[in-house]
């Protein structure tokens, strides 16, 4: 992240801020800054921002992908399906919302895997250990 970001970052928070009405298109725009954030807790407020806008019954289909979008970042990947599944319902051919789904599902795929080898490598030096265990008794 450069200067550039976190000066357009802190104009936004203070305008945000300093607004005494709501603003959809600043929330919005403040929510992005957001997300795009290494910091854990700015991907956080911005998910609260836009999961304001979406209850305000502005919702559209870049608040879904974004909220996807910070959701995956944060590792939240059932979640991130479930905002991409809502664009999907709109536009069932929406190239941005499939592919971040195709990516979500590899990186699950391999979660499942990496799982299943660590539960067999803990079985075998377990069986292990048991058959050294055993044949010391002896």
């Amino acid at each position: 992240m450069d200067a550039d970001y976190f000066s357009r970052k802190e104009r936004l928070r203070e305008a945000f801020e300093n607004l005494s009405e709501s603003n959809p298109e600043l929330k919005f725009d403040y929510a992005l800054s957001l997300i795009q954030s290494r910091l854990q807790r700015d991907i956080r407020r911005g998910v609260r921002l836009l999961t304001e806008l979406v209850y305000e019954g502005s919702a559209t289909r870049d608040y879904y992908y974004f909220l996807a979008l910070a959701h995956y970042r944060m590792h939240s990947y059932h979640k991130a399906i479930i905002h991409l599944d809502e664009i999907l319902k709109i536009e069932p051919d929406n190239p941005q919302a499939l592919c971040l789904r195709a990516v979500i599902a590899d990186k699950l795929s391999k979660a499942k895997v990496l799982g299943v080898m660590m539960v067999g490598t803990l079985a075998a030096v377990g069986t292990l250990a048991g058959y050294l265990f055993l044949r010391k008794r002896r």
